[in-house]
């Protein structure tokens, strides 16, 4: 397995920054190697924050990564995990004012 090695001698335009990181999403399925890592799941929530937060442009291969990401079988149970404990402090308590 090989990588190549990125050095950077000035800092990126934001423009740079989102044709680097298209082109590594768009490589390979994962980030780094040949399976999904803890680098897939960071670069993946990273973009995914910035298309809903920031107007981040959403090319095909951001939302490629965000699918690839966002559809794993951990991320689905912990969703449904997150959304039932939403749920459970959004019900009321038996005997409040509220």
């Amino acid at each position: 397995m090989s990588h190549d090695r990125v050095v950077y001698t000035r800092p990126l335009s934001r423009g740079r920054a989102v044709r680097r990181m298209s082109g590594a999403v768009s490589r390979s399925d994962y980030i780094v190697g040949d399976r999904f890592t803890a680098a897939d799941d960071y670069v993946g929530a990273q973009i995914s924050w910035g298309m809903q937060l920031s107007g981040r442009e959403k090319r095909p291969a951001f939302e490629r990564c965000v699918a690839r990401v966002s559809e794993r079988p951990a991320a689905v149970r912990a969703r449904q995990i997150g959304d039932g404990l939403i749920a459970g402090a959004a019900a009321p308590v038996a005997g409040s004012i509220l």
